[in-house]
């Protein structure tokens, strides 16, 4: 009796995941199990996620249009209007309490601090002015700015006092030859062991679209303890079933396990367009945009 009732409640799921065109379990097998960028470990698991995968609106609004984290001192830095300019909390560039009356009242960059003020700047272009103007307004921060696009070597000293070069760019693995561009490449993970950093106060990103595959690799090394807070520029290519369930899994991922809320959420209307994004609770749709300025406190 129970053996009939199991084989008929698995008969009505396979046939539920073969034609329900929304989930597609052909495609979704092959994109997870089998092609060439699919980890064969957990494939199964990660198509089992996909076929429940659910996205309520409270989450759609949560992860693609709210602001979550408060922030007192929002300072814009570098250029104010264009790009090139990021917003940052200052709250997170007060001292930590440690019972001194005069470190409560000491700003982070202050040399007289035991803790060094790191920051690090991914992707600056031909554009350094946030770098310049973070160092200006708190002069012991040391900023490490890393984009091997620029044409410059690492150690080039072009940017000023106080801002360190390498020619080395930020993703998801460690890459000394891309063979596509032939730039170095590294993960957060193994560039803060290269500089022998167990601690950096503020992490910029703007890389054009390998904010995912970092932000991924973030849950096996757990380098995300160790940043104070996030600026970036993120990118939604979620225009088909993989790529969106992707960004919403990473989405939740800063969030829930990261302890990352934004503090700061602004449209670049410049370099994107508008972007519907469905969840699961009807036909509704919360709109965005497919490029946005974040910026990420983490609360715990």
């Amino acid at each position: 009796k129970y053996s009939r009732a199991a084989f008929t409640l698995l008969s009505i799921v396979i046939a539920y995941l073969i034609f329900n065109e929304k989930y597609a379990w052909k495609l979704i097998l092959e994109q997870e199990c089998f092609s060439e960028k699919a980890e064969k470990s957990g494939c199964l698991k990660r198509v089992w996620e996909r076929y429940t995968f659910h996205l309520s609106e409270r989450d759609a609004k949560l992860l693609y249009i709210d602001i979550n984290s408060h922030c007192s001192k929002v300072k814009r830095l570098g250029h104010r209007i264009q790009d090139g300019g990021w917003n940052i909390c200052a709250d997170d560039f007060q001292p930590k309490h440690r019972g001194s009356k005069v470190l409560k009242n000491m700003d982070i960059g202050d040399p007289r601090r035991a803790d060094p003020c790191i920051v690090y700047s991914f992707g600056i272009n031909d554009d350094p002015s946030f770098d310049k103007d973070l160092v200006r307004r708190w002069p012991s921060c040391t900023v490490y700015a890393f984009d091997p696009s620029i044409g410059r070597e690492t150690g080039d000293n072009f940017l000023g006092p106080n801002i360190k070069f390498y020619s080395i760019g930020l993703a998801g693995k460690d890459m000394k030859d891309d063979l596509i561009r032939g730039w170095e490449i590294m993960t957060l993970d193994s560039i803060m062991k290269m500089l022998n950093h167990d601690h950096v106060n503020l992490v910029k990103m703007d890389i054009e679209g390998n904010e995912w595959d970092t932000f991924a690799s973030w849950e096996k090394t757990g380098v995300y303890k160790k940043i104070g807070h996030l600026v970036g520029e993120i990118h939604f290519v979620g225009v088909d079933e993989l790529d969106f369930f992707r960004e919403v899994k990473i989405l939740k991922l800063l969030r829930n396990q990261f302890g990352f809320n934004v503090f700061h959420r602004e449209n670049n209307f410049r370099w994107s367009r508008p972007f519907d994004v469905p969840y699961s609770d009807g036909n509704k749709k919360v709109r965005t945009y497919t490029c946005l300025e974040l910026g990420w406190k983490r609360d715990r």
